[in-house]
């Protein structure tokens, strides 16, 4: 079996913006990091309605 890469560790900013971010969405809330220090920030969903409700979330806010 090839070996399981090591989780990388991230800054304590990183878990501090998934911890903001959690309370706000019904999944789960990961970052990729890229080597060039780039990323994404994922963020689960279920169904369509999480998609309506993550609209309806940041529309209220803006």
């Amino acid at each position: 079996q090839p070996a399981q890469p090591e989780e990388e560790e991230y800054p304590e900013s990183y878990s501090r913006l998934v911890e903001l971010l959690e309370p706000c969405f019904s999944q789960e809330i990961s970052i990729k990091r890229n080597k060039n220090g780039g990323g994404r920030i994922v963020i689960g969903f279920s169904d369509d309605k999480d998609i309506e409700r993550f609209i309806e979330r940041f529309s209220q806010r803006s």
